[in-house]
């Protein structure tokens, strides 16, 4: 490849990202009414548009029900109420977020409990406070370009046209010879959805011959739990448990094994030792409460 048609490439693309910035509608999330300028006047220098304001994260929740945004800019520490992890777990789970939506979390904190609850909601990507508008405009356009090369297999995704999904997932994968984590993983996924679980459950094996990744053992543990045989998957998520504990979703996967075996009392420790790593998971906090309220837990209810 010559070096004019990389440039050429490369100016394309950027093309293709300042047309798509500038038709984007983005949503600001920051309690701070300065940074909330500052933040707004970056992204029109950018060459964004089309911008929304939030100050707090109720009015996030609100704005994001109301409409459908591009890029959702969010602080994590947002003062009283919903913090910027509830909003992008909330979002999650109520699907006011397509696949195409990008979410960036600015944060100036770096505790334990801000990085595991931020993760485990997978936003797009983070900016660090203090921060500049080219690193904004960098970090937004990496997340953008991303969105934009798996666009299509995320729209079969979210249309639930699995089938669909897997195929393109297929063609990303051959395209850039296998190196496509991101594609192996959403066909995993729509295995999943499919309850194709064979082939999930190979799938998520050849993956981890080459790596050794969280949410491939994940997912194989999932399709173990599906095909009744919860000896093994209670392994691999024990496993995980004890190599990475960090990786709070092995937990609840694991939680789900004991209750089934009917250990109840064993799930609900699993579960309280998950938040306390991270303690701002509704949906985790609901279960160990229902978990707890059947063992007469109380106090943990």
């Amino acid at each position: 490849m010559s070096t004019k048609t990389a440039m050429q490439k490369a100016m394309e693309q950027q093309n293709v990202l300042n047309a798509r910035l500038k038709k984007a509608r983005m949503l600001i999330v920051e309690d701070s009414a300065e940074a909330r300028v500052m933040i707004r006047g970056f992204s029109r220098d950018i060459g964004i548009e089309q911008i929304d304001l939030s100050g707090s994260g109720q009015e996030a929740i609100e704005n994001l029900k109301a409409r459908t945004y591009d890029i959702v800019l969010c602080d994590y520490n947002l003062g009283k109420g919903k913090d910027g992890q509830q909003v992008l777990e909330e979002a999650r789970y109520s699907k006011y977020l397509s696949y195409g939506s990008v979410f960036i979390m600015v944060t100036a904190e770096t505790t334990l409990e801000m990085v595991m609850g931020a993760l485990e909601y997978q936003p797009d990507n983070y900016l660090s406070k203090p921060f500049t508008k080219n690193e904004l405009q960098r970090r937004l356009e990496r997340a953008v370009l991303t969105k934009i090369e798996y666009r299509a297999i995320e729209r079969a995704f979210e249309a639930e046209e699995y089938d669909q999904a897997i195929e393109l997932c297929q063609a990303k994968i051959t395209a850039e010879q296998g190196s496509a984590y991101r594609a192996w993983r959403l066909m995993g996924e729509s295995f999943l959805h499919l309850k194709r679980y064979d082939e999930a459950a190979e799938l998520f094996r050849k993956i981890l011959e080459e790596r050794e990744l969280a949410w491939a053992k994940i997912g194989l543990g999932r399709v173990l739990f599906f095909l009744k045989s919860p000896p093994e998957a209670e392994h691999i998520f024990a496993q995980l448990v004890k190599e990475q504990p960090n990786v709070t979703e092995s937990y609840d996967w694991l939680a789900k094994i004991q209750v089934a075996k009917g250990e109840a009392r064993i799930a609900q420790d699993t579960l309280e030792a998950a938040t306390q790593k991270s303690p701002k998971a509704v949906l985790r906090q609901m279960e160990l409460a229902r978990i707890a309220m059947g063992n007469r837990s109380y106090l943990v209810a």
